[in-house]
């Protein structure tokens, strides 16, 4: 038995994975994928050292946005992954919530943004991101027909979303003055006393402006002629 001292050294761009060897000699399985080993021959032999390709990696992050709105696959966190091939990427909204597009740092690729399966190509470490949106539930604002001035919006009904305050304006016709807002249903307004204000609706609702008539006061004077000829009913005198 002749044991041989061997060594592979790879080129740029390839890593050695292992030696093999014909009839004739043997290589320690402990050390067969070392590139530094001991080959023991009993007759004449060849011996191989095997090289592959270097594979270059990237770290993919996977992120979500807003937090809480839906899920990834790969989930949220980092993986490493092969440069340059294609990863399949999988995005699914949470409820009340839809997917709207893919977002990847600089350097690298989507296959199609706003598709929730796609494939993201690294170049290098990149951070991919699945951007959702709250869905939008309209409700029914409803503004009372009045008496004594107008309403912006006009009376009627309107499709308005849950949850996202509304302008509401009222303005008094002559002889009237605003009063107050009054709200009925799932409604809140945000200042009651005021013309300018905005109502936020998170569910049907019903608002009213509410005007009063301005009073005007004006003076009744009372008299007899000649003083002694008689009496009124209110008597003598000025009455506001």
């Amino acid at each position: 038995n002749v044991p041989v001292d061997i060594t592979a050294m790879a080129a740029e761009g390839y890593q050695f994975t292992t030696w093999s060897v014909t009839a004739g000699a043997t290589v320690p399985q402990g050390v067969i994928n070392n590139p530094i080993a001991t080959v023991t021959l009993t007759a004449d032999a060849t011996v191989t050292a095997n090289f592959s390709p270097l594979v270059a990696t990237a770290e993919m992050t996977m992120a979500i946005d807003p937090a809480d709105s839906g899920t990834t696959s790969p989930g949220d966190g980092t993986h490493t992954v092969v440069v340059a091939t294609p990863q399949t990427i999988i995005a699914t909204a949470a409820a009340g919530y839809h997917f709207v597009r893919w977002s990847i740092t600089d350097g690298s690729a989507l296959g199609d943004p706003n598709s929730a399966t796609t494939t993201a190509t690294l170049a290098a470490d990149a951070t991919v991101t699945a951007h959702f949106d709250a869905n939008i539930v309209n409700v029914v604002l409803t503004m009372a027909p009045v008496t004594g001035g107008t309403t912006n919006p006009g009376g009627g009904d309107y499709n308005v979303p849950s949850g996202e305050a509304q302008d509401i304006t009222a303005t008094n016709s002559e002889g009237y003055t605003f009063a107050n807002w009054e709200v009925t249903g799932d409604g809140t307004i945000a200042d009651v006393s005021s013309a300018n204000t905005q109502v936020t609706l998170t569910g049907n609702a019903t608002v009213t402006a509410i005007f009063t008539e301005v009073v005007v006061n004006v003076t009744l004077t009372m008299a007899v002629n000649p003083t002694e000829g008689g009496s009124t009913d209110p008597g003598v005198g000025n009455y506001t």
